[in-house]
Parts: structure tokens; C-alpha cells; sequence
């Protein structure tokens, strides 16, 4: 399936309560390809390697209450401090803002 997740196993529960989560929900274009969204996919899947990332999960929505949203990126750090210096400003973050624009309508960002 489209679903993937990646982490490493040291990680445990206890890492997640005082950990930092960033939540994206997507809206895809109408016309969007599968090529386009496989790009996506795989910019997603290379995530976990940036420093401070604990995990990342994606998927394709299977709730009938997401508001037209069609799929999620959940990505985990260390701490607020991983996700701001050094996710955000990140070649692979950004690259992946870019990837993203051929098939994304729409789009909401969550942070806790």
C-alpha cells in the first residue's frame, strides 16, 4: 500500500509524550498525476533522515470525516528545537515544498 512508516526502534513511547509532532493534511489537485504523487511519496519517505527526525509516517485518509482532505504526513522530533533549526530550514524540507506543488490543492499544518 501507500502507507509507510519509518523510525528507529530506540525510540520508545516515553520519547514520543516529549517529543514534537508536525502534522500535514493534504488536498490533492484534481489533476494530479500518480507520477506526481509517487515523487511526493518518496520525498516524504527520505525524511526520516534529517537530524532529530524520530519517525514519519504517511498515508492515504480513511476517514469519512476529513473534509475532502486525501492524506497525511506525521513527522516526529526530538524537540521544537529539532523541528525549527534544523527541519525547516533543511534542503530536504524545502526541495520537498517544491515537489509538492504540481499536486497540492490545498494543505494544513499542525505543530505540538
Amino acid at each position: 500500500g501507500i502507507n509507510a512508516e519509518y523510525g528507529t526502534p530506540e525510540h520508545t513511547l516515553t520519547s514520543m509524550t516529549t517529543s514534537f509532532k508536525h502534522i500535514i493534511l493534504l488536498k490533492f489537485k484534481e489533476d494530479a498525476t500518480d507520477e506526481d504523487k509517487s515523487v511526493l511519496f518518496k520525498a516524504f519517505d527520505e525524511l526520516h533522515t534529517i537530524d532529530g527526525v524520530i519517525s514519519v509516517s504517511h498515508g492515504k485518509n480513511v476517514s469519512d470525516r476529513s473534509q475532502g482532505y486525501d492524506y497525511g504526513l506525521l513527522v516526529v522530533f526530538s524537540d521544537q528545537k529539532a523541528e525549527q533549526e534544523v527541519y525547516q530550514p533543511h534542503p530536504l524540507h524545502l526541495s520537498l515544498i517544491h515537489i509538492s506543488e504540481p499536486t497540492r490543492h490545498a494543505q494544513i499544518s499542525y505543530a505540538v
